[in-house]
This record gives C-alpha cells, sequence and structure tokens, in this order.
C-alpha cells in the first residue's frame, strides 16, 4: 500500500501491477489524450496551484489533477494519434468570482494591452486583481502575472520577451480577490502573433 496527504487527508492506495494484457485501442488513445494535457500544463504547474486553488478546498484532488482534468473534458480535440489542445477551450483559471466583461487584448511593442470593463463595480470586487496569461506554445513558455490591476481600473499591461518576436501567443484574463483566496473563470482573449 502507499499512504501519501492531499489537502490535509490521509489517501491510501494499492500498489500498482504491470498489466501483461496488451493496451487497447482505447486505452491507447486515452493514454495519448492525457500525455497532450500533460504537456501543455508543464509550463502553467506553478500557475494553476493558485489559479485552481478555489476549487481544490476540502476535495480529495489537486489544483493540478483539477486543472488536467478541465483540460481533457473541455480542451483536447481531434482523433486517435492526432490529438492536439485547442487554445480558445482552455480555462486556466476557475472559480467563483464574476468574469471579466468585455475582455480584449492589444498587442503593441514588447508587450500585451489587456482590457476590461471596470465601471460599475462596488468595494470589495472592484479591488479584485487582474491576472494575464499569454502562452507560447512553440517555445513552451508562459509569461503571466498573478497580481495585476484592480477590476476598476480597466487595463493593464503584461510585458512579454524578445524571444516571444514572430511566435504565436494565445492569451487568457481572469481575476483574483485582493486577498488571494478566490477567483474567476478565465476568458480566452485571443491569439496573436507578437
Amino acid at each position: 500500500m502507499y499512504y501519501y496527504t492531499i489537502n490535509g487527508q490521509t489517501v491510501a492506495r494499492a500498489r500498482r501491477k504491470v498489466s501483461k494484457v496488451p493496451p487497447s485501442t482505447k486505452q491507447l488513445a486515452s493514454r495519448q489524450r492525457m500525455k497532450v494535457v500533460q504537456q501543455y500544463l508543464i509550463p502553467l504547474v506553478q500557475f494553476v496551484k493558485t489559479t485552481y486553488a478555489e476549487v481544490c478546498l476540502r476535495k480529495m484532488f489537486t489544483p493540478y489533477n483539477a486543472a488536467t482534468s478541465e483540460l481533457l473534458k473541455n480542451a483536447v480535440r481531434g482523433e486517435y494519434l492526432d490529438y492536439n489542445i485547442d487554445p480558445a477551450l482552455v480555462v486556466i483559471s476557475k472559480g467563483k468570482l464574476q468574469i471579466p466583461q468585455d475582455a480584449a487584448v492589444l498587442v503593441s511593442e514588447g508587450h500585451l494591452q489587456f482590457s476590461w470593463n471596470g465601471n460599475g463595480y462596488k468595494w470589495p470586487i472592484s479591488n479584485d486583481r487582474a491576472i494575464m496569461l499569454a502562452y507560447a506554445l512553440e517555445l513552451g513558455e508562459v509569461i503571466y502575472d498573478l497580481c495585476g490591476a484592480a477590476r476598476h481600473v480597466g487595463k493593464d499591461t503584461l510585458y512579454l520577451d524578445d524571444s516571444w518576436i514572430g511566435k504565436t501567443i494565445d492569451t487568457y484574463v481572469a481575476f483574483r480577490s485582493e486577498k488571494g483566496d478566490k477567483t474567476s473563470e478565465s476568458v480566452y482573449t485571443g491569439s496573436f502573433i507578437f
């Protein structure tokens, strides 16, 4: 038996055995889907610890497990031997805060200008902080800010590395409470060549 702790709860599992039966096509397809998702999540491991933490409170899974499940259910497209991730269907943050309204991105020299509707919010919602993320799949790299401008400001800037010039990037925005304990679901703000 293996014993370990998840979110303060002790879990016991039986030791895994190596199967002598060749895997079926369904098993191989499932393994390939999982591999595609795990490769996509490699640069996001630390990021999702924060952005998926709210949905894992008092549950028997980790933020990484929650992000993996979300991508497997909603973002994997294609057929066996040709699976890929659809960036427009990726959710990089999950929670109960109100999502960004009218979110958009403008590409400028060396940075991305994120914007959202910041009008009409009252405290404490008006002080939620922007979470901005840019993902260069070709490079396998992300650049993000977990504590951007307040919601009422309506805009913020994310600076990118020069090595990203000429690369396709996917962008996302979400919000995090001022205390940092709650998040919103993310909004896909488009794909751009930087």
